[in-house]
């Protein structure tokens, strides 16, 4: 299997094969560092979306900075360039509903994992069956 297809878990996608370009992987891999270095983006966001900070920060913890077990290992989840995309969009007040629905499906599947101490695999499953972000995001690529 090339590098490119490599099965990834990153927040809204779970074992998804990864058709990004290696450019593109390369790309997310340093904006997810430098998310995590970013300290006014929480307060942006809630701002340009009318959420709590709280909320947010929460959302950004659980993306960019948590460690789940994932393949039978702990780590952060896998960088995203679709996702990353949509943290700067919301960051910069131009997001979509499409990023939204992103940010709701992250902040549920958190929830499940604190409040109920589901594992990953499973509280992504209980997000998507309410906010499922990566099959609108395919459908609005038209796939």
């Amino acid at each position: 299997m090339k590098e490119t297809e490599d099965i990834i878990n990153s927040g809204g996608i779970s074992g998804a094969l990864n058709s990004s370009s290696a450019r593109a992987h390369v790309h997310a891999a340093r904006m997810y560092e430098e998310i995590r270095g970013r300290t006014t983006d929480v307060k942006k966001i809630a701002q340009n979306i009318g959420w709590d900070e709280s909320g947010i920060a929460d959302i950004k913890a659980h993306m960019f900075n948590n460690e789940y077990m994932l393949n039978g290992e702990m780590k952060r989840f896998d960088p995203d360039f679709d996702q990353v995309q949509a943290w700067d969009r919301l960051t910069q007040g131009k997001h979509t509903e499409l990023d939204i629905l992103l940010l709701r499906h992250e902040i549920t599947e958190y929830h499940f994992m604190r409040d109920f101490g589901y594992e990953y695999d499973k509280a992504h499953e209980k997000a998507n069956e309410k906010y499922n972000w990566w099959k609108a995001f395919k459908e609005s690529k038209g796939e």
